[in-house]
């Protein structure tokens, strides 16, 4: 069977945990940011944590489960541990209507990675990341058959984080565009574009043709204000999405650019994942030929469902969105 969507990134484990923020200035952490840890750092902050939910996550893996909610196939690729953790992940994303075969990390017999979703009380997340054998994609064999005769393909920007995995993405987008298909990507975090900038606009330039960041990851890759930062965006990709939070979204396509408003939710507990969901109802309506309105629409519809509560994955089938 054919795929709407395939979802490249890193396979990881979420342990989400409510915490005051005095914590974050113990580790020193900043606010809103996801930083990579090692092992050891992981488990220091990991002891402190008085209650927390384990579940399956990982940004695209999120945005994966968010459009198979809306009624759509996805597939998602990533790389897991030989360990209760990986056995986990793949038993809670098969549950949640989206494929994925185990691809088991044999390189240095690495752990499943694991992030830690600090969240504050104004509902601001901190994440604290151990990559693990997510990181190992590079040394996966990738079965080339799934890209055939499928629609969109979808890229995290935290895979840019270890050099042979850049390579893989290179590789992949050369396969999807024999293909076809269109090619999406996500900023991810305002950190990972500093780290990667030249290799973001490098990417973006001669293979995306669908871009999601917010206004930070925005600033930070061009540097200007947001009238700016959109002009020169429009420049490199066709298609965009920039997330503003409570002020909504701004999209543009080559004919439109249009403002949405963002829509309000019931409660605001926990913004972990807005913007991966948001990325899932944005994707599906470009999949079903959606009016671009009506794909921004759908997006915020769908970035308000998952703050109302704990998690970056739906407690609604998102299907009655649309």
């Amino acid at each position: 069977m054919n795929n709407d969507l395939i979802c490249v990134g890193n396979a990881i484990i979420d342990i989400v945990s409510t915490i005051d923020d005095k914590l974050l200035n113990e580790f020193e952490l900043v606010k809103g940011s996801m930083k990579i840890v090692s092992h050891e750092d992981f488990n220091l902050i990991f002891e402190k944590l008085k209650k927390y939910k384990v579940i399956s996550g990982g940004s695209a893996a999120n945005t994966a489960v968010g459009f198979s909610s809306l009624g759509g196939i996805s597939q998602f690729v990533g790389q897991i541990g030989n360990d209760e953790f990986g056995k986990l992940f793949q038993k809670d994303i098969n549950s949640q209507g989206v494929k994925f075969k185990a691809n088991i990390s044999k390189k240095d017999k690495l752990p499943s990675s694991k992030s830690m979703v600090l969240v504050s009380k104004d509902a601001e997340r901190t994440m604290c990341t151990f990559l693990g054998a997510s990181t190992s994609l590079g040394h996966n064999l990738i079965d080339q058959t799934i890209f055939d005769k499928n629609k969109i393909l979808y890229l995290e920007g935290y895979l840019f984080d270890k050099a042979e995995t850049k390579n893989k993405i290179k590789e992949i987008c050369n396969i999807s565009k024999i293909n076809n298909m269109k090619i999406s990507l996500s900023l991810s975090d305002v950190f990972c574009v500093e780290r990667h900038k030249e290799d973001f606009l490098n990417l973006i330039e001669n293979y995306v043709d669908i871009l999601f960041a917010n206004e930070n990851e925005l600033e930070t890759l061009f540097s200007e204000d947001l009238k700016k930062n959109i002009f020169n965006l429009k420049k490199i990709v066709k298609i965009a999405a920039i997330t503003m939070g409570e002020s909504g979204s701004i999209i543009f396509d080559d004919n439109d650019t249009l403002k949405i408003e963002s829509v309000k939710s019931s409660s605001v507990l926990d913004t972990t994942g807005a913007g991966d969901i948001y990325a899932a109802g944005f994707l599906f309506g470009i999949s079903r030929n959606f009016s671009l309105r009506d794909c921004g629409i759908l997006g915020s519809k769908c970035a308000s469902s998952i703050i109302s509560h704990y998690g970056a994955r739906p407690k609604i089938k998102l299907k009655g969105l649309i």
